[in-house]
């Protein structure tokens, strides 16, 4: 009975915890002189952190463009986001020039925007792969 016990309060302990998980984008292909969104969807609730991953693959051509992190407090209207100390942090930059293989990501502190996106910008000639990540912390 005490086993019985013992795994019943296991089991309710293990829902009433909440995972934490890295949620990806569905990944989308730059292919020509055109600027393709990745959107975190709304964010509402305290969070204390939102990481913003990207990676870039290159499928032909030479990968090259750039893509910055941008929000928006409606949805509509986004603004391009810079490295700021107590707010915005990006690795390893604020914004990431593409290249084959190339690697961002961005920690947004606090985060009290709604929306969040990513903006990849292409160049022609080239086929690029852009997979983004996302993870939240309460």
């Amino acid at each position: 009975m005490k086993k019985i016990l013992v795994l019943f309060t296991l089991f309710i302990i293990a829902l009433s915890v909440q995972a934490q998980r890295v949620y990806t984008i569905t990944p989308d292909t730059l292919t020509e002189v055109e600027t393709e969104y990745f959107a975190v969807p709304d964010i509402t609730g305290g969070y204390t952190a939102l990481s913003i991953q990207v990676l870039c693959t290159e499928l032909g051509g030479t990968s090259d463009g750039t893509v910055v992190l941008q929000g928006s407090i409606d949805g509509s209207s986004y603004v391009t986001l810079s490295d700021d100390e107590n707010y915005i942090k990006g690795f390893t930059n604020d914004s990431l020039t593409i290249t084959d293989g190339a690697v961002n990501a961005w920690v947004i502190y606090n985060p009290n925007m709604v929306s969040y996106r990513v903006a990849a910008t292409g160049t022609a000639n080239d086929t690029t792969l852009i997979t983004t990540k996302y993870f939240l912390k309460k």
